[in-house]
């Protein structure tokens, strides 16, 4: 767990690059033959294409039912408003699922120890996450995040770039979300984004875009810099 300066020292800015590259034309290829694998984001905004492939869940699994992995916590512990009894987080999910192990994904192979819960995005038409933080002090988790396209998803940051240490308190702070610069984004490319930071994500075309949504247990600290560009 890294309390908030701590936090705030590595992530000195928040997207830093790293030199892990997916693929981008082997990803895709593989993303074919999982289509029918990904589930919807959640249930209660399901009129958005919002897709998700699990990478790291509960059991290894790609039939599960729900499949936790692909829903919004804050969803799936809150689902009338009040905490569950057994809320679940991203510690919880420990388990590589069978696509983690495709030659796509080799480039992760000096953290996949670390992994928790990941997963790839997809999203099939215009659509969005709305604003949100993913992590809170002392923050259990550090965030890996691409995409296979620029041009199809953007990242958004509050354009003050202020961090918020609750997530339920995202929508008093009323946040002016931008986009994060394209052109700064490589295709494949991994970054370390600050999640807690107010972020929001957008796609802007109908074409089918993916993102890749990676959780690490804060003890790939070590590691993962020596990755950082």
């Amino acid at each position: 767990m890294l309390g908030l300066n701590e936090y705030a020292a590595l992530h000195p800015v928040v997207m830093q690059p790293t030199d892990i590259i997916i693929d981008v034309d082997k990803f895709e290829e593989t993303m074919t033959k999982y289509h029918y694998a990904f589930r919807s984001w959640g249930r209660k905004k399901q009129h958005m294409p919002r897709y998700g492939l699990p990478l790291v869940n509960e059991n290894g699994s790609l039939y599960n039912n729900p499949e936790i992995t692909c829903y919004p916590l804050d969803e799936w512990n809150r689902p009338n408003g009040d905490l569950i009894e057994d809320p679940v987080y991203d510690r919880d999910f420990t388990v590589p699922t069978p696509v983690l192990d495709e030659s796509c994904f080799d480039p992760l192979n000096d953290l996949k120890q670390y992994m928790l819960r990941s997963c790839i995005l997809r999203w099939d038409q215009e659509t969005a996450f709305f604003p949100h933080v993913d992590t809170w002090f002392p923050s259990p988790i550090l965030r890996l995040w691409g995409t296979n396209n620029p041009d199809l998803a953007r990242i958004q940051f509050d354009r003050e770039q202020r961090r918020c240490e609750l997530p339920a308190m995202v929508p008093s702070m009323d946040p002016d979300i931008v986009d994060y610069p394209p052109e700064l984004v490589e295709p494949g490319r991994l970054y370390v984004i600050d999640t807690s930071i107010i972020h929001a994500a957008r796609t802007v075309d109908d074409e089918i875009g993916y993102q890749f949504f990676i959780a690490l247990h804060t003890d790939s600290q070590e590691d993962l810099f020596k990755h950082v560009l």
